[in-house]
């Protein structure tokens, strides 16, 4: 179970101290020192929770609250406001701006801590009958097609004793094809819903991140070489992190997959490996369309596709199911790409885990 990520943003750097201490040893916690710095962390730090200052010199934390809840791909996180302000009415306007809570300052640690872990819970449940609901979707429409792959070879299998052998091979094949395609599919499902929950066990090991991505890509080979695509592997010195080797594995495979799906051929996928005394970064960098400016903050949601009910690729699990392995690293996934120049992912796995949660440490609750 991945910790919760946390925002905090006010023109006061001491308040934000006092936040951290109080919230960070139990959160990936970031901080924004007013409106305009809070809103581009939003999106690309994608917290569960933003806790908001009201009065801020460049942008309020009203308009702040507004323009998240205005935004689809982040309106659904939490938003506490944390604020001098008490009177009734400017309680009023912040939660008709769309904030969740209002704490007043100078506040209860208590009361604080009490009311993030609500939040963070309520998100929680939130995202995963979200999840299921869109699960029910997927496998309504993903999985008709292997269905019929099956049902209907099996029924001309059944019902013609005479059909050639060449043909009975071929059938057989479309069943095994297809019964294949659906295991994929609920497997994929089965783990991100795992994932989501914090039901995984991982098990941590010091080790060089070369391994995995050394694995990854050996297992890529033969897709690479399928779609006409070179694969470049360039490793730096770098510092040994602590990883769960099969899962970081799958997460390094399903973005190195994305990366040569959408690679035209005769080009390359370049991945780099470097570090520093922070920690290993690992870079797959491919030279296809890219993605749009409108679709790149979507890149890991579930389902990331303009319309879940006109989904039918099957793709839109790998990368998602990839992100939760590495938040639960205590590392960061993130995505660059121009139209027309390509895509670069790239990994963060700290040396120290000190944003992973250690058996036998209290938590914030909620967390997915």
């Amino acid at each position: 179970m991945r910790p919760p990520k946390i925002l905090a943003v006010d023109d006061n750097p001491l308040n934000l101290t006092i936040l951290e201490e109080i919230l960070g040893d139990d959160a990936f916690f970031t901080t924004a020192r007013g409106g305009v710095e809070a809103l581009e962390k939003v999106h690309s730090f994608a917290p569960d929770l933003v806790l908001l200052d009201i009065m801020m010199p460049d942008l309020d934390g009203i308009e702040v609250c507004k323009k998240i809840r205005e935004t689809p791909a982040v309106r659904h996180m939490k938003v506490v406001m944390v604020s001098a302000k008490s009177s009734v009415g400017e309680r009023l306007e912040a939660y008709e701006a769309g904030a969740d809570d209002y704490i007043t300052k100078p506040f209860d640690e208590d009361e604080l801590v009490a009311k993030v872990k609500v939040h963070l819970r309520l998100k929680s449940v939130e995202e995963l009958d979200q999840l299921k609901s869109n699960l029910l979707v997927l496998l309504g429409h993903e999985s008709l097609t292997p269905l019929s792959g099956i049902i209907m070879p099996a029924e001309l299998l059944a019902g013609d004793d005479e059909l050639p052998e060449e043909d009975r091979r071929e059938l057989a094949a479309t069943i095994r094809d297809s019964a294949v395609r659906l295991q994929n599919l609920l497997e994929k499902v089965m783990s991100l819903t795992a994932l989501k929950q914090g039901n995984c066990r991982f098990e941590f090991e010091p080790m060089s991140i070369e391994t995995p991505v050394r694995m990854a890509v050996d297992a890529a080979a033969s897709q690479a070489q399928e779609a006409g695509v070179s694969i470049d592997l360039d490793v730096q010195t770098h510092p040994e992190v602590e990883i769960d080797l099969g899962y970081l594995q799958r997460a390094i495979a399903a973005v190195i997959d994305n990366a040569i799906r959408f690679s035209p051929s005769g080009t390359k996928v370049e991945v780099r490996v470097n570090g520093d005394e922070r920690g290993a970064c690992l870079e797959i960098q491919d030279h296809g369309a890219g993605i749009s400016a409108a679709f790149l903050p979507k890149v890991f949601e579930e389902f990331a596709v303009p319309d879940i009910e006109h989904h039918h690729d099957g793709n839109g699990l790998s990368l998602p199911i990839a992100e939760q392995i590495v938040l639960a690293h205590a590392g960061m996934i993130r995505v660059e790409s121009t139209e027309g120049e390509g895509a670069t992912f790239s990994i963060e796995i700290p040396v120290a885990p000190e944003g992973r949660m250690r058996a036998g440490e209290p938590a914030l609750e909620g967390q997915s």
